[in-house]
C-alpha cells in the first residue's frame, strides 16, 4: 500500500529485497516551515523487517503506531490459538516473551528513532 499524502507509510512485503539502508528523511510542515528528521539506521533496519519503509512525509509516531498494531495483532492471534487449544498453556509465556523480543523497537523512546537535527547535513 502506498500513498503520497503526508503521514503515510509505504508498506512492502516483510523481508523484501527492496529494503535498503538509505537515509530517508521525514519532512513535516510546522507553522509553514519544513521540519526534517532522519531515522536512525538501526530503526530503519528493524522497520524493514516488518515490511515498513517510511516515506519522506512519514512522522516517526505513525511508523511506531504501525509496528504497535502489528505487535498487538500477533499477540491477539497467539491468545486466540491458546484459547482454541492450538497451543499448550505451558509454552505460552515463552511465546509472548519471544514476541516482545521480536518487537523490541516498541520499547525504544520515540525521540531515539531519529538522528538529532544537528546531525543532518544540509546540501
Amino acid at each position: 500500500r502506498q500513498a503520497g499524502d503526508a503521514g503515510r507509510v509505504y508498506v512492502s512485503r516483510p523481508h523484501s529485497s527492496s529494503c535498503q539502508a538509505t537515509e530517508p528523511r521525514v519532512a513535516e510542515r510546522y507553522n509553514g516551515r519544513s521540519v526534517e528528521y532522519r531515522y536512525h539506521p538501526r530503526v530503519l533496519e528493524e522497520l524493514c523487517r516488518f515490511g515498513l519503509q517510511p516515506r519522506p512525509t512519514t512522522p516517526p509516531q505513525l511508523a511506531k503506531a504501525f509496528v504497535n498494531d502489528l505487535y498487538r495483532h500477533e499477540l491477539r492471534r497467539l491468545r486466540t490459538q491458546l484459547r482454541s487449544k492450538q497451543i499448550q498453556n505451558k509454552g505460552y509465556s515463552d511465546r509472548v516473551v519471544a514476541l516482545r523480543k521480536k518487537y523490541f523497537l516498541l520499547s525504544i523512546r520515540l525521540d531515539l528513532w531519529t538522528v538529532p537535527a544537528a546531525a543532518i547535513k544540509r546540501s
